[in-house]
């Protein structure tokens, strides 16, 4: 027997396209890409037509990202999230320092985190910590460590990568400590060997050592930063040369 059109008298082909993602929208205008329906709200210009969103998306990961010779992202400018992430947390360290009692043996926050020689491979977690302690008694040994961070934090970050510059901060801090392992005397008439040492300076100095490596290969002065650095507007002439100051910008602007 034949088989008889539906009540409607319509059959499966004869129903209008709808878009995959809004079964409840007809569709006319198909993708350029997969010739799928899209509806007003899915579709996305393209150089002929218009894409669906699953095609762009799709195209968009097959699309290498943008980098600079040292391996950080060519795009927008980003936030320099580790630089302030590593900041916070010396910012925080610094106030457990003062805040949290000694414990039943008489060690406080500083003692049970600051690099010692003579507790090198017992404790080896003191090569990372002491990076982000300070002395609590000098108030000036975290903010000029700071403030050294943040001229050139933001501008190797931009430049390396956030996983690059992580690597490099954290591999100076442990060179630091490092170094001063090997400056200590094991002779029990030195006071060397059990001496305790905090600070980011051993980091911060592995970050400014990068910077002369990075703009000897860039033909620039060992020490220059970009105008756009963080140092422009607060750094003096003497630590960023060929850098203008705000005030002289201002001068020139007004002229």
């Amino acid at each position: 027997m034949t088989a008889q059109p539906g009540p409607e008298g319509a059959s499966p082909s004869d129903a209008p396209p709808v878009c995959p993602r809004h079964p409840d929208r007809v569709a006319y205008v198909r993708c350029q890409r997969c010739g799928r329906p899209v509806c007003p709200q899915c579709q996305r210009p393209a150089a002929v037509g218009v894409q669906c969103v699953d095609c762009v998306k799709g195209q968009a990961k097959t699309v290498r990202t943008a980098r600079t010779v040292f391996g950080g992202s060519a795009g927008a400018a980003q936030q320099p999230l580790v630089t302030m992430s590593i900041i916070a947390l010396c910012a925080v360290a610094f106030v457990l320092q003062h805040v949290v009692p000694p414990d039943a043996e008489g060690n406080d926050f500083t003692d049970r985190f600051m690099f010692v020689p003579t507790l090198a491979l017992s404790e080896p977690w003191r090569f990372l910590t002491s990076a982000f302690l300070h002395s609590p008694g000098f108030l000036l040994h975290i903010a000029f460590n700071m403030y050294a961070l943040w001229l050139v934090g933001p501008y190797l970050e931009s430049l390396l990568g956030r996983a690059r510059f992580t690597a490099l901060y954290l591999l100076s801090a442990f060179g630091g400590s490092v170094g001063v392992l090997l400056l200590a005397s094991p002779d029990p008439q030195s006071t060397s060997w059990g001496q305790g040492v905090v600070g980011a300076s051993g980091a911060v100095f592995g970050l400014w050592g990068a910077l002369i490596v990075i703009n000897r290969r860039a033909r620039r002065p060992p020490m220059s930063l970009p105008s756009d650095a963080p140092c422009s507007d607060m750094a003096p002439d003497m630590i960023c040369p060929g850098s203008r100051s705000a005030s002289e910008r201002m001068a020139r602007a007004s002229a």
